[in-house]
């Protein structure tokens, strides 16, 4: 299979009166039909240049992009259109409708004159359908809410029908339930509709739930490409992002403060997440009593941790308990 898109060697810059200000050199990616990738790294690392220069906005300094095995730079732009579509970080506003902004997306299908055939209406209306904009699609731009109008952007995109979208950083005006849902959509519309998706975003820890491949763009020429499992257990996302005691965590799957000490309290029962949660609130708090034990349970009234012949309902109590032992006595005995 022919990927829709891949790049060889790639350098991507600026040019300027004084010169050439190189970005990144030797960029080597691979996006399949089907797959959702994204691109992270640093502000200044080169994300929107990338996506500028996959699009055609940007020259490469050198090296190449091929569309469906075609060299970028040898397609016209009217034939460009049609394979391959960009949503920017700007948000469109102003008088037009969800449905005139969507119908924008057929533009390269309907020749100088415009005109929408019944082909192009049912490409706009499934456009609308998949983003589930039809509740507001009618709606003027400036009434409607960032993440409503990150959605019709994208229905913009699907109703141009190209194999390729690109997307700057698409979760940038959402909250995070809004990320969460955005980027699980652009999973399911890659693998549902085959279409190549890449985005650049800041989100590393919930793009890791449902990105294929991750490019990683770090320091000078450092890059790394794969799969998001693979990039952690490596410890290529620790390389690249950690700072200071801020580093990955591999059993929770986030980055967080490194505690250089250890609870020594040992914490028991069911639930499991229950256990997590309580070990993570004594970390924190620094809380570390040699010989004593939590023991967790549910009953009716909800969760209750024992110690030392106490039951607390809240984990916010027991670490006042503890902390306060902790004062009188560094080691408690159970």
């Amino acid at each position: 299979m022919v990927p829709v898109l891949k790049t060889y060697q790639l350098q991507i810059g600026h040019s300027r009166k004084n010169g050439v200000h190189r970005v990144k050199s030797n960029l080597n990616l691979e996006l399949k039909a089907g797959e959702f990738m994204a691109v992270l790294g640093p502000n200044g690392s080169g994300k929107s240049t990338l996506l500028n220069t996959l699009f055609g906005l940007k020259k490469a300094l050198s090296g190449e992009v091929m569309i469906n095995g075609q060299p970028l730079a040898r397609i016209a732009p009217d034939k460009r259109a049609k394979i391959l579509s960009i949503v920017l970080t700007q948000m469109p506003s102003g008088q037009l409708t969800g449905r005139e902004l969507v119908e924008m997306g057929r533009y390269p299908h309907t020749g100088w004159m415009g005109r929408l055939t019944p082909t192009d209406r049912q490409a706009i209306d499934k456009a609308i359908a998949l983003t589930k904009t039809n509740a507001f699609a009618d709606k003027p731009l400036y009434a409607l809410s960032d993440g409503q109008r990150q959605r019709l952007v994208i229905a913009r995109c699907l109703a141009q029908d190209t194999p390729l979208i690109l997307l700057d950083e698409p979760t940038s005006f959402l909250d995070v339930s809004g990320r969460i849902e955005m980027l699980d959509f652009l999973a399911k519309l890659a693998q549902q509709e085959k279409k190549a998706i890449l985005i650049s975003t800041h989100e590393i820890e919930m793009v890791m739930q449902f990105a294929d491949q991750l490019l990683i763009l770090g320091k000078g020429d450092e890059t790394a490409f794969g799969m998001p499992e693979e990039l952690a257990l490596n410890g290529l996302l620790d390389q690249h992002f950690a700072k200071g005691d801020i580093r990955f965590d591999l059993r929770r799957g986030v980055f967080s403060k490194s505690h250089r000490k250890k609870t020594e309290i040992e914490v028991t029962g069911t639930p499991e997440e229950a256990l997590i949660w309580t070990r993570l609130a004594l970390v924190r708090k620094g809380i570390s009593l040699e010989g004593t034990e939590i023991r967790v349970s549910r009953n009716r009234k909800g969760l209750q941790w024992q110690c030392q012949g106490q039951a607390f309902h809240s984990i916010s109590k027991l670490c006042t308990h503890l902390a306060r032992l902790q004062v009188k006595s560094p080691a408690v005995k159970k």
